[in-house]
């Protein structure tokens, strides 16, 4: 009779967080953050998400970037958000994408506190590492959380 031995298992090793993975949920905790933060109103025009456009359709939000998501040390911040619709976003004649010179004018003349904080902390060390993405992201979940009491508060919850 022969002995068959078990084979044992190694233990796995705990996966390393995958940086990509964690840039996207950071990203998406932003924008959240940023729409909760306007109330889900664009900031130039003042519509609502989903309110009906001149075009008749649902109103789509989306959340620029003042300096570009390039700028690592500012990607991940609120000061950077600007919510906006998808023609004050893109499309339209004066829009962040179209009409930069005077979508940045009409960010300093309304927005002049995260102007000038963009322009202090543009240079600053870059987030960039897994450790420092996590860290944005519990700082974003966070405020989210904190954002979101407030909407419950406002509601009377």
């Amino acid at each position: 009779m022969t002995v068959t031995k078990k084979k044992t298992k190694k233990p796995k090793k705990p996966k390393k967080p995958n940086l990509r993975k964690l840039v996207k949920k950071a990203f998406s905790l932003w924008s959240e953050c940023a729409r909760l933060q306007h109330d889900n109103k664009c900031e130039m025009c003042g519509i609502k998400n989903k309110e009906i456009n001149s075009k008749g359709k649902p109103t789509v939000l989306n959340v620029h970037h003042a300096c570009p998501r390039e700028n690592k040390a500012l990607r991940f911040d609120l000061h950077n958000a600007i919510v906006l619709c998808v023609n004050d976003h893109k499309y339209g004649k004066n829009s962040a994408h179209k009409g930069s010179i005077f979508f940045y004018d009409w960010f300093k003349k309304y927005r002049p506190s995260d102007y000038e904080y963009i322009f202090q902390h543009k240079d600053d060390p870059p987030v960039e590492t897994i450790e420092q993405v996590q860290n944005a992201i519990i700082e974003l979940e966070l405020t989210r959380e904190i954002l979101l009491n407030k909407v419950d508060n406002a509601q009377g919850f």
